[in-house]
């Protein structure tokens, strides 16, 4: 019989990671749209991928912290004597 845990991040980690990929994002939005010395570089194309890019990982990481999906999944073998 196989035993299924379910690993969250801690919720901790929402008011820290979160708005650091926010401060990324805005960067490299900044540096991709705003600054005369590199707009432009990624392109169009380049920094909409980037963006949803940055954009699912937060999703992500929110539903990982707020522990409605799993950071990972353990199956472990469970021997019926170690049940009892």
């Amino acid at each position: 019989m196989k035993k299924i845990k379910r690993v969250y991040l801690p919720k901790w980690m929402r008011y820290w990671v979160i708005p650091l990929f926010v401060l990324i994002g805005g960067l490299i939005g900044y540096e991709e749209f705003l600054n005369e010395g590199t707009k432009g570089e990624l392109g169009t194309i380049g920094a909409l991928i980037l963006f949803v890019v940055f954009g699912g990982a937060i999703v992500m990481f929110w539903l990982m912290t707020e522990g409605k999906l799993p950071s990972y999944i353990i199956e472990e073998e469970v021997h019926e004597k170690e049940i009892e």
